[in-house]
């Protein structure tokens, strides 16, 4: 599956939970928030430091980067987002 038919999969399931549809609604919600949603307690701390969704995606990509790399050491490619 391509990340275009992904995006389109994505897209139906919200118009659909929007339109009611509770499987899509449950499944937009996980998909959203994960199996283990942030309190609102972590929200507010988040949103008092001002932190960016942004910064936590690239948070998660270094923290993506330094497992792979530690795992399979010069695995890395051309065009490489890992890559320094």
């Amino acid at each position: 599956m391509s990340l275009d038919d992904w995006r389109k999969v994505v897209i139906r399931a919200v118009e659909d939970a929007q339109k009611g549809n509770a499987k899509a609604r449950d499944w937009v919600s996980r998909y959203a928030l994960g199996n283990k949603p942030k309190t609102l307690t972590d929200l507010a701390i988040r949103d008092a430091l001002g932190v960016t969704s942004a910064a936590e995606i690239e948070a998660k990509a270094k923290e993506y980067c330094s497992v792979r790399s530690a795992k399979r050491p010069g695995s890395f490619v051309l065009g490489d987002p890992c890559k320094e």
